[in-house]
């Protein structure tokens, strides 16, 4: 049979085994945090790429249009030059 002080004392390492516990959870959610704030400065940058790459690629795109309208404009010039036998 337990006296009451070792009842007392069971009790208390109980509540120092759960101050421990406590402390860890505490520190482990800071860690998660810091975690979670770098994932969203991460996902923020992947964000601002992806936009400049749509930008980019519509300027490509837009790019080769011009090109190709630059280049049917220098054929049908070629093509008049020979007509006129130059």
């Amino acid at each position: 049979m337990t006296t009451e002080i070792e009842r007392i004392r069971i009790l208390e390492e109980k509540i120092l085994n759960l101050i421990e516990f406590a402390k860890k959870i505490k520190e482990e959610n800071k860690r998660l945090k810091e975690i979670i704030k770098s994932l969203e400065e991460e996902k923020e940058e992947y964000k601002n790429k992806k936009e400049k790459l749509k930008l980019m690629e519509a300027e490509m795109a837009r790019l080769k249009e011009e090109r190709e309208e630059v280049r049917e404009r220098i054929e049908n010039l070629i093509k008049q030059i020979e007509m006129i036998g130059v």
